[in-house]
């Protein structure tokens, strides 16, 4: 089974996130809950995203959540075991690497 086959892109619609750090979601709650209700996911940028979607998951967000873990900074301090794992106990939609998708 190749790729193509098991995310069957023919059967799905076009979607999008909005892209927010975790600083944002923290310090403009009120702000990320209108974000996740207007879109089909949120992602939050920064190695503190598991936490930041706890907040937003407890004020109620019911939405897919991603996460970038490098943010806006070009090097990865992230060791890939542990980012998957942070990733998963918070509920993610796909954990994410640094220019990788893992299905």
């Amino acid at each position: 089974m190749n790729a193509f086959t098991e995310w069957e892109p023919e059967a799905r619609t076009a979607t999008f996130s909005f892209y927010l750090t975790a600083h944002f979601c923290t310090s403009r709650t009120a702000d990320a809950l209108s974000a996740a209700h207007l879109a089909d996911a949120i992602t939050i940028a920064g190695p503190k995203g598991p936490d930041a979607a706890n907040v937003l998951r407890n004020s109620g967000v019911t939405a897919p959540i991603l996460f970038d873990g490098t943010g806006y900074k070009d090097e990865v301090s992230l060791a890939a075991d542990d980012w998957v794992d942070e990733q998963q106990r918070a509920g993610a939609l796909h954990p994410l690497l640094p220019g990788a998708f893992l299905p």
